[in-house]
């Protein structure tokens, strides 16, 4: 019993530590988790706001692009507005050029055939006008020719410049999508994490369920090994108390053998005495020449059943009650195995042709025996006669 307890005990300690292991380690795991969650989430955290800082710039240099690309658009309508005026006036002046041309080409004819009346200041002041009206002409158109080629300059500037700015604009708006990707993958992972906490949470929730089984368990289990040590010392006890009845009842025995060994050595003197003086044994056989020594009888306090048919003794009366021990009850005979006397045997105990007791043979020797007594209504003496049913 005491060895049981021991195991319960132990196979308690191991499960106690058990459960305290798994809290031990599905605690470290959730707090990895969580710190990983949280770095994770703070790493996100700067990646998203970097990137919605990268993104707003971007935002705002494409609109300053589009507002640049507005005004270029309008300073190249402007410039090719003012082109095809100056190309209308350098047409007019072209055109005024060939017909002043023409005019010099007529005029001429015309002077020869008809020079003027006047005199020659006024043809010399005539020709001169019109030599500068031709080199005034000539200077403006110049000034136009240069004013064009300026304003192709300009115009060609204006359509490299809104190339750059289209496609810087262009890779602006991969530099935003790419942005907008990232975003999304961010978020996604954001929500990722989010589902995954969700489950840890859940996951914490059902450890903390099973540690408060486990609690109440070990609970359970601490009351069954408190039940069990009660039950082990009421045990102990009690065998504390059976041992001790053992030790006073083994030595009861010793103390009833001992007497029993006394009283039976005082009969086999006094049988020996007897049968020295009548020269025959009790049982009515001759004496034999030498004497064989009963070993002692070890009688247990109650007697013992036994489940063999009694004996009947052919002789009456059989023998004769040769002590009685009132504490055990039992009585020892003067008849034993050499009168074919059996365990089990019973025999009834007259005293003056009454019937006083009944007797049942629980151990036998060569020449005595011990038997219980089964039935009595009056006290056995040494000496009342014993015979068979």
């Amino acid at each position: 019993m005491e060895k049981g307890s021991k195991l319960i005990v132990i196979a308690l300690a191991l499960l106690f530590l058990l459960s305290l292991m798994f809290a031990f380690q599905s605690n470290s795991a959730r707090q990895q988790v969580l710190n990983r969650y949280k770095e994770m989430e703070r790493v996100l955290g700067e990646k998203n706001s970097g990137l919605q800082s990268q993104l707003a710039k971007v935002d705002q240099e494409r609109r300053a692009l589009q507002d640049r690309l507005g005004s270029i658009q309008g300073e190249i309508g402007k410039i090719t507005a003012d082109r095809d005026e100056w190309k209308n006036k350098y047409e007019q002046v072209k055109k005024s050029q060939e017909d002043l041309l023409e005019q010099l080409k007529s005029k001429p004819a015309a002077t020869a055939q008809q020079p003027p009346e006047t005199g020659s200041g006024m043809k010399d002041a005539y020709w001169a006008g019109v030599v500068e009206e031709k080199a005034r002409l000539e200077i403006h158109l110049q000034e136009l020719d240069k004013v064009l080629k300026e304003s192709m300059v300009k115009l060609e500037e204006a359509k490299k410049e809104k190339a750059d700015t289209e496609l810087e604009l262009s890779s602006l708006k991969q530099s935003k999508e790419e942005m907008s990707r990232q975003l999304d993958y961010n978020q996604q992972m954001i929500s990722s994490l989010s589902r995954e906490l969700v489950r840890e949470k859940s996951d914490k929730a059902n450890i903390a369920e099973q540690i408060e089984k486990i609690r109440q368990e070990n609970v359970t289990l601490r009351r069954q090994v408190k039940e069990l040590s009660t039950a082990k010392l009421s045990l102990e006890k009690g065998l504390k108390n059976l041992e001790y009845e053992k030790d006073n009842l083994a030595e009861r025995i010793s103390t009833t053998e001992d007497i029993l060994q006394t009283r039976m050595r005082e009969l086999l003197e006094m049988k020996k005495d007897i049968e020295s003086s009548l020269g025959t044994d009790l049982s009515g056989r001759p004496k034999d020449s030498e004497s064989v020594e009963l070993p002692p009888i070890v009688v247990k306090g109650g007697g013992s059943q036994s489940s063999g048919q009694p004996v009947q003794v052919n002789e009456k009366p059989v023998g004769k009650v040769l002590s009685v021990n009132e504490d055990q009850n039992f009585v020892i005979i003067d008849v034993g195995e050499n009168n074919n006397i059996k365990m089990g045997d019973v025999f009834r105990v007259f005293r003056d042709n009454q019937h006083i007791a009944t007797v049942e043979v629980i151990q036998t020797r060569k020449d005595i025996s011990a038997a219980d007594i089964k039935y009595s209504k009056g006290k056995i003496s040494a000496g009342d006669s014993i015979t068979s049913p």
